[in-house]
Parts: structure tokens; sequence; C-alpha cells
């Protein structure tokens, strides 16, 4: 019986060091604009806040206020085992730590990325397509960002690796440690299971490998009741209960633009060039697998636009192989091609910039000088990095102001409450954290003691008059009431009175 060759699990020294040269690339250009106390978008605020309150109360793993932890419980799991409690007490710690472990999960995804992509397409392809995508406008900000889907994608790469080198039990380790960080990554599953170093598997590879990827799968759902139970109705309910609140085929025509802007207007060009010529029609499969779970399940909730990162991922390997298997390319010629459509992504996108800024619909006005968005990108990196921590800054100077001076009651009306929660439970250990939906509208109670504070999602609302059915209901007629600064909507029709408007001195 013959055995299938494959090429050597471990590189020579000079190729496994240039497989280093994307993470090193992007470290160069992120690393001067990371964060350091604020967080890269709200889903990570929101779970900074939720460390912050395991540490506070010591309940640690509550599924009510943790955001996302039916599908990234291994993420905070990790922090409460490493951690120590004290420590998770303070928000601008847990911030400087989520932002940490950002760069360290940051450069091991981009070196396991080039590492399975060589083992599948050669050198100079992993090369190419790691470092159009992980300098893409999409993975910039999300790279070092911490959050849990770029730890996830990481273990993702390197379980995928040592299932090419047919090593089972530490592939489904790291594979069911990858989804328990972020679940999903399940959505490569399909492409992981078919890619070969040599083109189509046979079918019991490909069954041998579906085997290995279905029992990570049953092990993260056996870490999912163990960790979170029946809360919610379990995982099946969850995801139920998702696609019935956030998935709307009417937002499938913007998916489509934050795909464009997630994926760089040149790199999504060229790619879709790329994909169309590519010669092999295993390549175009593989390549189109790898897209359209992702497409599928993400065009109908486009934002964040890290949600398209297989999609972005894909378009990237297309541009790739196509310039790997150019007779006349070689790996100089295929890394300056790679450094070109990325400063074009750059410069394309500053240009557009002004276009975007003044055609999409804003809630409310900027209270920095460039306008930014911290769940899509709209110009060059560094600039549109900076404006969004202004904006961050902002909100959690506000925060902590607020969590000096707030009365023993008080109603909070908010467009981003993330920094406020974290804050005023810092401020005050013994308050505790419920949640509840109010006629559509997200609302958080922090309770104890004497204490009392309401704060009201008013985005969640949008765009109804959040204000004026708040300040009407019965149960918070006598609350004072703080409106947040940097979040005051057009939306926002009836102001709140003199008489009941508390002010930040």
């Amino acid at each position: 019986m013959t055995t299938l060759a494959l090429p050597a699990v471990n590189p020579p020294p000079l190729r496994g060091l240039a497989l280093l040269a994307p993470a090193l690339m992007v470290t160069l250009v992120v690393l001067p604009v990371h964060y350091s106390v604020t967080l890269a978008e709200p889903d990570l605020a929101r779970m900074m806040a939720a460390l912050v309150y395991g540490g506070v109360s010591g309940l640690e793993l509550d599924p009510v206020t943790h955001y996302g932890a039916a599908f990234s419980f291994g993420y905070y799991q990790l922090f409460y085992a490493l951690v120590p409690q004290e420590w998770l007490r303070h928000p601008d710690l847990v911030a400087r730590l989520m932002n940490g472990f950002g760069v360290f999960s940051g450069i091991l995804c981009a070196c396991t990325c080039a590492a399975y992509l060589e083992r599948l397409y050669g050198l100079r392809a992993a090369l190419a397509a790691t470092t159009v995508f992980f300098l893409s406008p999409v993975m910039l900000p999300l790279a070092f960002s911490g959050h849990p889907l770029v730890p996830a994608a990481a273990c993702l790469f390197a379980g995928s690796t040592l299932l090419l080198s047919r090593r089972w039990l530490p592939a489904l380790v790291l594979l069911s440690l990858a989804l328990s960080f972020r679940a999903e990554v399940l959505l490569a599953f399909p492409f992981i299971a078919l890619a070969d170093a040599n083109g189509m598997p046979r079918v019991w590879q490909a069954a041998l490998r579906v085997l290995v990827l279905a029992a990570a799968f049953l092990v993260f759902l056996a870490l999912q009741h163990h960790y979170i139970g029946d809360h919610g109705g379990g995982g099946l309910a969850k995801l139920r209960d998702f696609a019935h609140s956030y998935l709307n085929a009417l937002h499938v025509g913007r998916g489509a633009g934050v795909l464009v802007l997630a994926t760089g207007l040149a790199s999504a060009a060229l790619g879709l060039l790329a994909f169309v010529k590519l010669r092999a029609w295993q390549d175009r499969a593989l390549i189109l697998l790898l897209a359209a779970p992702a497409l599928v399940f993400w065009l109908p909730n486009p934002t964040a636009a890290r949600h398209f990162f297989f999609p972005v991922l894909a378009a990237c390997l297309a541009l790739a192989l196509y310039a790997e298997r150019s007779a006349r390319t070689t790996l100089a010629r295929t890394l300056l091609l790679a450094v070109l459509v990325v400063a074009a992504n750059q410069v394309i996108a500053e240009l557009v910039r002004p276009l975007i800024v003044a055609r999409y619909p804003w809630s409310y006005d900027s209270p920095v000088a460039r306008r930014a968005a911290q769940r899509f990108p709209i110009g060059a990196f560094s600039l549109d990095q900076r404006a969004n921590q202004a904006f961050a800054s902002l909100e959690r100077d506000e925060a902590m102001q607020l969590a000096r001076q707030a009365p023993r009651r008080l109603l909070v009306l908010a467009g981003s409450d993330e920094y406020f929660i974290a804050q005023l439970l810092a401020r005050d250990p013994q308050l505790r954290w419920t949640e509840s939906l109010w006629n559509g509208i997200y609302v958080t109670e922090l309770t104890g003691g004497q204490r009392s504070i309401v704060i009201v999602d008013k985005a969640s609302g949008w765009p109804r008059d959040v204000n004026a059915e708040a300040l009407a209901r019965p149960e918070w007629r006598e609350l004072p009431v703080y409106e947040q600064r940097t979040t005051v909507s057009r939306y926002d029709r009836t102001p709140v009175p003199a008489v009941r408007r508390f002010e930040l001195r």
C-alpha cells in the first residue's frame, strides 16, 4: 500500500524565518497605535465589563452578564484561570490585559496562518496571502485587539496544520480550544476538511479529518454545557435567538458594502479577478468553500466587519495563488505585489472616506474631529485607529466621572453603556448586574445596598424616541436622569427636563 507523500512537517530554518515576515510587518504597523486602557470595539468593552463583574462579585462566568459566553466561554475561562481575582476588579487593568493578550494572540495567529497556508500552497503563496490578509483593513484593527476570534483562529490554523500531518489528538485539542474561544471558526471546517497539500484529498483522508472536526465540535458542546448549562435553552436555542434577532435579509446590501471595506477596495477587485482567472477548478472550489459559509451567515448581519474574517482571507488567497502561479513571479516579486496591494488599499480607503462619511446615516454627531466607526474601517488605518481611540477615551473619561459622582438612584440614557457598567461596578463592588428587555429596549440594572442605577440602551430602540418612553415609565419618573454626552442622537427628540437632569461637575 502506498502512502501519500507530504511536505516536511518542519520547514528548513530559512523558510521558517520567512514565515515570520507577516507577523513582523503587522507588528511594526499596529503596535505604535495599539489600544491601552480602552478597547477596540464595543463588544470587547462589554467583555471587559463582564470580567470586572466576575472580579468584584466572585461569580466569574455568569451567562447572564458575560456577553457571548455561549460561544466564547474559553476566552473568559482563560482570564479567570490565569489572572488573580484582585486584578479583575480594575477596568483599566483588565483592558490592558486584554490588549496585551491581543498582541500575543495576533502574532501567533499570523504565524500559524502562514504555516498552514505554506503546507497547502507553498511558501510564495502563503507569504503573499498572509501579508495582504493581516495588513487588510479588517485585520489591522482586529489582529492585536484581543478579540477572541484571533486566538480562536490561531488555534484553528495550528490544529489544521497538525491535521495535514495526521497528528489527530493534538489537532483535536487545538480545534476544540479554537471553538471554545470563538465558535464562529466552525464556518471554516468545510474548507479544512477538504483542503490538502496535493489538491483535493482522497476520500479516506477527508473522512478522517471530518471525524476529528466532528469530535472537536462534540467536545465543544460538552464544554459549553459544563460552563453554560441550559441557560437560555442551550446552544441551539442561543443560535435560534441570534438568527431571529440579528439576521435580516434586508441588510445584505449593506453587508456587501462592509465586505468590500473590510477586504480593501484593491484587494477586493484584484481578488475577484484572480478568482475568475484561476485555472484549477480545485483552487476555485476551495476558495469558495472558505468564503461561502461566512457569507451566508454574516451578510444579513454585517456589523462588525470582523464577521468577514474568512471571506477576506479567501480573497487574499485567490490573489496570492494567481500571483504565485504566474510564470514570471519570483518570491521577491510576489511579496512586492502584496505590499503594493496593501498600500493601494490604504490610499484608496482614504480617498473614498469623505464620500462614505457624507452618505452614511450616522445616528449622532461625532464628538471627535475625525469621524470614525469602531465596527467597520473607514479611511487609512493609522488615522482611523487614532480617531476611534479618541472617541473611546471620551467614553471612558465620562464613565469614570459618572462613577465618582453618581447619586444613590439614577437613570442613565446611553447609546453605548459598556464603560459606564465597568466603572460603576469597580467603584461600588456591592452592585449586582441584571439585564432585561423592555419594549424591545435593553435595560441594565446595577443594584446593591441602598443603590439602584438603571442604564437604558437607547441604541437598541432607535429610531424610536427612547428618551420619551424612558422618561414616561412610571417606575422611573422619580429618578434623576443622566444623558450620555457622546451619544446624543437625532432620534432623541424629547429633551430631559431640567428639574430631572443630573449634570457632572
